[in-house]
């Protein structure tokens, strides 16, 4: 049976290794910073080295930041008083996706230098990590505590499962979008608006069937 067992990488650094449930299971622990090779070294119980001729890489892969996107809206909206929407967004990172938050602002053109409030909150503690995820939540104006009026501005953001980074985890934003809540006038306006583009698109459509009808006679 073995007696020990070392690591060596790059025949720089050489990590001693355990037995882990048995003298035919070994273990160590290391944190790599360049790729590199390593070989293994053993001992036997009679006091015989063993040099594992192999030589072994490993690739250090760069751990990119996790991207997020607004799918729905994707875009800034209006809505009328009482009116609501879907926010969803989509995330993707190359290991594996953490906490995501969406965040807001109510007339930031009015308030200066306050925090943004949590709209919605997503864990992501799954045991094992997800490389994509499709996260939604509907919200109403009265929901938003949003007032005839005002503009949200919102965005999302989004970690990675980094967790041996110097500098932290990986961070995602998405751009950001508003949300304006009208007026009962500005909704009337905006309907009154609709429906002359309708009877515009309603008259040429008559037009244009008219036009059709005496060609085929």
């Amino acid at each position: 049976p073995l007696a020990s067992m070392s690591f060596n990488v790059a025949g720089r650094q050489t990590i001693t290794m355990s037995p882990r449930g048995g003298a035919d299971t070994w273990h160590a622990d290391i944190t790599l910073t360049d790729t590199g090779t390593y070989r293994l070294a053993m001992t036997d119980g009679e006091g015989y080295d063993v040099v594992d001729p192999s030589t072994y890489s490993i690739t250090i892969t760069d751990d990119r930041a996790p991207v997020i996107v607004f799918v729905q809206p994707a875009r800034d909206v209006q809505l009328r008083p009482g009116g609501g929407t879907d926010l969803v967004v989509v995330a993707e990172d190359d290991f594996g996706l953490g906490a995501a938050r969406m965040l807001a602002l109510i007339n930031p053109d009015q308030i200066r230098d306050s925090d943004p409030i949590v709209v919605h909150a997503w864990s992501n503690d799954q045991t094992a990590p997800l490389r994509q995820l499709t996260m939604s939540v509907a919200r109403t104006a009265e929901q938003l505590n949003l007032s005839p009026g005002d503009r949200m501005q919102y965005w999302a953001t989004i970690v990675d499962r980094n967790d041996v980074s110097p500098v932290g985890p990986g961070i995602g934003k998405t751009r950001r979008y508003n949300i304006f809540v009208l007026t009962p006038e500005q909704a009337d306006a905006l309907l009154q608006q609709h429906m002359a583009d309708y009877e515009k698109v309603l008259a040429d459509l008559l037009r244009r069937q008219r036009v059709n009808r005496a060609g085929a006679a």
